[in-house]
């Protein structure tokens, strides 16, 4: 009998630990806080606010203060794909913004890339073979001048 009733003990641990969508999903967490004991002082490292689906909605990090050194915060589609990230220093001033756009088979098929102020730094556009994988990733500059041609290879 002791060692069931260790092993109940035990299972909401993992399982917060695990962080799998699907784990963070099916138990029903909204939020998941990492702390580190270091030299007898336990301190905040990270916090973690996810939404009913299991998708991370806030991530705050710590400095070795135990401060706020950073904020990210997510936005998804109707289909639960990520279609937004925004990230603030500690002050809460806007430091850069990504979105992300999806094909019909819902493959991402381009991510822009902001400052701080939302101006556009970069865009990036994937393009896939006849078999749905990823043939390349073409990066332009703001501008639109094409800086970088990623090419993906497969084996079979």
């Amino acid at each position: 009998m002791k060692s069931i009733l260790l092993i109940l003990v035990f299972i909401p641990q993992v399982l917060v630990f695990a962080q799998s969508k699907k784990d963070i999903k099916n138990n029903k967490i909204k939020t998941v806080t990492e702390n580190i004991s270091k030299e007898g002082k336990t301190i905040k490292d990270a916090f973690y606010r996810y939404d009913k689906n299991g998708n991370i909605l806030e991530e705050i990090n710590y400095d070795d203060l135990g401060k706020i050194k950073e904020r990210i915060t997510y936005k998804y589609n109707n289909i639960n794909e990520k279609s937004e990230k925004v990230s603030f220093d500690a002050t809460g001033k806007q430091t850069a913004k990504e979105t992300f756009k999806y094909n019909d088979d819902e493959e991402k098929s381009e991510e822009n890339i902001y400052n701080g102020n939302n101006i556009l730094v970069s865009r990036s556009v994937y393009s896939f073979n006849n078999k749905g994988l990823r043939k390349d990733k073409k990066t332009f500059d703001a501008k639109g001048t094409l800086i970088q041609t990623k090419t993906y290879q497969y084996e079979y």
